[in-house]
């Protein structure tokens, strides 16, 4: 049976209790997660580990997590093999609660959670891009020559979701889902080193020299990652676990 947890002993022993609708989700393989009411106007603390997300220009933040204005507020994890970054050889879970607002910037692509591309590196182990003229989000892997993707639609303005990745090597199967439902999967087979040294932009992509594009506009709640494959019944746990806490 996997283990469910309801707080975490921080880095400093300090022990981050989570919101009272924070509870009994999945932690086998945990190894980062952001929850809404552990942060600041500069950090968004790990409240797995020591893995705090840098937060620029003063967005919002609330019980629900961060709202970026799209131009000039953003986050930044760093890059940590076996936590935020991964190779072909692992298997991994991404998983982030989001709610974009209307008037994307760039409205054919806003970039939600991305691993890429301070260094030039061409290959990233996961992406997750928002479409707001489709209602879509892009979920993908890419190793310079091998894109494998799945769009999954019906992603409307201003309300809240939950979108997991799940990236197995070890099956060869990208799976994501939608609100605790799986959307599709696809195939792996051939796809080489995916992994990069670039740190992970919430709701913007690093540039190579290290500035922001492509801002995503709306708010991001819950970031968790995973050194495993979780099941469909892991996610579910972890979308009945917190859907509470945004209306869903």
């Amino acid at each position: 049976m996997l283990s469910r947890i309801s707080s975490f002993s921080g880095p400093t022993g300090k022990l981050f209790k989570l919101n009272s609708n924070i509870i009994s989700f999945t932690t086998d393989g945990l190894k980062l997660a952001y929850s809404p009411n552990n942060g600041n106007s500069t950090t968004w603390y790990d409240i797995k580990g020591t893995n705090n997300a840098t937060i620029t220009g003063s967005p919002t933040y609330s019980s629900t997590g961060y709202t970026f204005n799209g131009s000039t507020q953003y986050g930044r994890i760093p890059s940590t093999s076996g936590v935020t970054d991964f190779t072909n050889a692992d298997t991994y879970t991404v998983e982030i609660w989001f709610k974009p607002s209307s008037g994307q910037p760039n409205p054919a692509e806003a970039e939600l959670l991305e691993k890429w591309n301070q260094f030039n590196e061409s290959r990233y182990p996961y992406v997750f891009r928002y479409n707001e003229n489709l209602t879509s989000m892009n979920v993908a892997v890419y190793d310079g020559s091998n894109y494998k993707n799945i769009v999954t639609s019906g992603f409307t303005t201003n309300n809240w979701y939950q979108i997991v990745g799940v990236f197995d090597f070890n099956t060869d199967i990208m799976s994501v889902y939608k609100n605790g439902t799986l959307s599709s999967t696809v195939s792996l087979v051939g796809v080489g080193q995916v992994s990069n040294t670039s740190p992970v932009g919430i709701a913007h992509r690093v540039t190579p020299a290290g500035g922001a594009e492509i801002l995503f506009k709306g708010s991001v709640g819950i970031i968790r990652m995973y050194n495993s494959a979780l099941s469909a019944t892991d996610v579910l746990t972890n979308f009945n676990a917190n859907r509470s806490i945004y209306g869903i």
